[in-house]
């Protein structure tokens, strides 16, 4: 073989080499990056925190009549407290109740507080409670509810992570009347959230 063709022979040998080795790198290129745009869809799941606190003194215990239209004076309390009257007594109740979507899609809520009497001897039949407009306003946010109107909130709509704090004050509605054989003793409470998709949370509280 003349020499000529001994060096075309070896330049097309490198030129093949070249191409291959382009190929296979813009293959492996190709395939990384393919691989860094795939996208795996996070499945949906709805879940569900709830806390209840009673934000006023354990003074509260045990609740006095009150009338339903002295709420705000009852809220405001005296030197004694919040919810407490001039000799130390309870007359109302204010709970910080606080729900958040722990899930990752949209959650629909319904709602519910359930009012009973608890311990021998205990028995009630007007105490009363409202979602009031905050810690310091008595007026209430909606509906006054008696022990058998449970129901609280519907279609309550949260997005994925976010919480939603509400005031519930309970009271002992002041008939006008003696009510020692009607209301009398402790009583406790359950609030319960559910969402349409099947998740729910219930908290229990000591009145």
């Amino acid at each position: 073989m003349s020499s000529g063709y001994r060096k075309l022979y070896i330049a097309v040998i490198i030129i093949v080499i070249l191409i291959s080795t382009a190929t296979i790198s813009f293959s492996y290129f190709y395939s990384n990056s393919k691989g860094k745009s795939t996208v795996t869809p996070e499945s949906a799941y709805v879940g569900l925190s709830l806390n209840v606190e009673r934000v006023t003194s354990d003074n509260t215990i045990g609740l006095l009549p009150t009338q339903d239209t002295n709420l705000q004076n009852a809220l405001n309390g005296t030197t004694n407290g919040s919810c407490v009257d001039e000799d130390g007594k309870g007359i109302c109740q204010l709970y910080q109740i606080t729900v958040t979507n722990t899930g990752n899609v949209i959650s629909t809520l319904s709602s519910k507080i359930e009012l009973y009497a608890v311990g021998e001897n205990s028995k009630f039949t007007n105490l009363k409670w409202a979602e009031i407009n905050s810690a310091t306003d008595a007026t209430p946010f909606g509906k006054v509810h008696t022990m058998n109107d449970q129901n609280w909130k519907t279609s309550f709509v949260m997005g994925p992570g976010s919480s939603s704090k509400f005031y519930i004050l309970i009271w002992l509605s002041d008939t006008g009347k003696s009510q020692n054989n009607y209301d009398r003793g402790n009583f406790a409470g359950t609030v319960q959230f559910n969402s349409t998709a099947g998740t729910g949370a219930n908290a229990t509280f000591i009145g």
